[in-house]
Parts: C-alpha cells; sequence; structure tokens
C-alpha cells in the first residue's frame, strides 16, 4: 500500500505521543520578487532586483494546556546564492491561569544556514500575560529573553536580546486590532579570531499595529510598524565616531481566500524603508509574493 502525505503525517503524530490530542498541519510554497535599493555610500545607489522561492512546513501539536511547534524554512534566490536560507525552528508553551490573567511560559529554539557559510543560533524564554478587561478588549503583555550566536569562516557575534511588548487586543465588527508598544535592547560582541573588537547596544522602540479580518472569502492581514533605533556605544563600529540614528517603517499586507480542499491562495507586499544619519544604513526595500498554503486539523 501505498501512503500518502497527509497519512504519514497522522502517523508520524501518533508515534511521537499517545496522549496528544491532535496537531496541525500548515505547508507553504511562495514565489516573488526582492527589489532591494540601498546607498553603502554617500554617491552610490544600487538597485538590486532578484527573484526567489521559498517552502515552509509547520507541525503544531496541541495537548491539554501545552503547544509544541516544530517548522522547517527554505528560501533560494535565483542569482544572489550568498543569500540563501535554510532555517529550523521549535517551541513549547504552556498556559495557566493566575486569578484572572492567563498566562503563557515557553522557550524556542532557531537554527539558521545562509549561503552555506554563515550560521545563526538562537535561544529564547518568555512570559506573556493576558487580561481580558471586557469580553472584547484583552491587556496582553510579553517578556522575551534571547540569547544568539551568528557567523561564518572569517568571524562571529553573539549577544542577548531583551524585549519587552505590551498590546492591546480588541474586536469590532468582526475585524481584530491589535495596536502595540515594544521595547528592545541589545548587548551584542563582535569576534576576529576569538577576540573582540566591537561591542555595542542597539536600543529600539517601535509602535505598530495589526489587522485581521475578512470581506467574504476573502482574509486580510495588515501589519505596520515604525522603529526609533539608537546605539549607545557606537564609536568603534566600522570608522564611525558618530552614535547610529535609524528610523524605521515596515508595512505588510496579506490577502488570502480558500480554494479546496484546505488549499488557500494568497498574494502579499512587504515593504521597509530605514533612514539612518549614517548612509550605508540607508535602505528601501520592496518584497512582492504570492504562493499556495495548505492548512488541516487532525484529532485523535
Amino acid at each position: 500500500m501505498i501512503l500518502d502525505i497527509k497519512t504519514i503525517f497522522v502517523l508520524f503524530a501518533a508515534i511521537i505521543s499517545a496522549n496528544t490530542a491532535g496537531f496541525e498541519l500548515s505547508l507553504y510554497g511562495n514565489a516573488g520578487n526582492d527589489s532591494h535599493i540601498t546607498l553603502p555610500y554617500e554617491n552610490n545607489l544600487y538597485d538590486i532586483s532578484d527573484n526567489f522561492f521559498s517552502a515552509a512546513g509547520q507541525l503544531r501539536f496541541h495537548s491539554g494546556n501545552s503547544n509544541y511547534n516544530f517548522g522547517l524554512f527554505r528560501k533560494a534566490y535565483s542569482s544572489d546564492k550568498e543569500f540563501n536560507e535554510i532555517t529550523t525552528n521549535a517551541s513549547a508553551e504552556y498556559k495557566t491561569k493566575l486569578l484572572n490573567t492567563r498566562l503563557i511560559l515557553g522557550s524556542n529554539l532557531e537554527n539558521r544556514w545562509i549561503g552555506g557559510e554563515q550560521y545563526g543560533l538562537l535561544i529564547g524564554f518568555f512570559l506573556k500575560p493576558e487580561y481580558k478587561i471586557l469580553d472584547n478588549l484583552i491587556l496582553c503583555g510579553s517578556l522575551d529573553i534571547e540569547s544568539y550566536k551568528a557567523g561564518d569562516l572569517t568571524g562571529y557575534l553573539d549577544g542577548k536580546i531583551y524585549r519587552l511588548t505590551g498590546k492591546l487586543r480588541f474586536s469590532y465588527y468582526g475585524w481584530e486590532f491589535s495596536p502595540r508598544l515594544v521595547y528592545e535592547n541589545q548587548n551584542r560582541n563582535d569576534y576576529k579570531n576569538n577576540i573582540i573588537y566591537n561591542s555595542y547596544s542597539p536600543e529600539s522602540l517601535s509602535a505598530g499595529i495589526a489587522i485581521n479580518g475578512a470581506i467574504g472569502r476573502i482574509n486580510i492581514n495588515i501589519d505596520a510598524d515604525y522603529s526609533w533605533i539608537g546605539y549607545k556605544t557606537d564609536e568603534k563600529y566600522f570608522i564611525y565616531t558618530n552614535t547610529r540614528r535609524n528610523k524605521n517603517t515596515h508595512l505588510m499586507v496579506n490577502i488570502e481566500t480558500a480554494t479546496i480542499y484546505n488549499l488557500n491562495v494568497f498574494i502579499r507586499s512587504d515593504y521597509s524603508n530605514n533612514n539612518s544619519n549614517i548612509a550605508r544604513e540607508d535602505f528601501e526595500q520592496t518584497l512582492i509574493s504570492i504562493g499556495l498554503v495548505y492548512r488541516d486539523i487532525y484529532n485523535f
């Protein structure tokens, strides 16, 4: 008997844990164009445009108050092979309740390879309280602590990230709105030949909003973000003696519609603009893509 992909995933989930109540499977396929305009030097403007294809799979197991996530992501460019990326991730979270507050505790692990030479490893822990003010108004928070290491054949960097998030989540006529404020601080060291040659602490504050809703069979997701990024100790960064100050704008619009057999079609546009007091930090990027996503839920 020849097993199809759906049957294989069901058997795989059953073998992993007999106590698992079920799992969700998502498969993504995505193709598009990445246009990147950057100003690395004062008088030279570079316009880089490249086609890409990406694919991803995500398994989410759930049992009682616990969730477990496993993912694989692959992105390949048609010409700039050095930016080809493979990422694996795993996370676990546990939900509980304290008085009138819902608490989510968890940990995540991410491993990344870029161009076959660069690598990155991130380990994180998070705590997310949620307090229901009204039936359609929830106050949410998040404390994330992450440790990472990344590098290539010539050197590496390591650091820690501390992130504090506050947001409101409310609904209005079937649409969900989530305005947020995020503060982030990093402590980062760069190494060459196992010797620290640069240390700096980027600090950022961002304001954003996520909007999710539907018009008929069409699902719409919008995410907008504006960030102020400063560097406390930046004097040794390359040859600069002044401290960097960056302002970043990001806008994502995703439109998705259901077809048949749990298969959805989506089109997505991502726009980013970074404005800095240092010329080589300026860039503008537009990413437009179209793809398919398969989702299904299994219970046993």
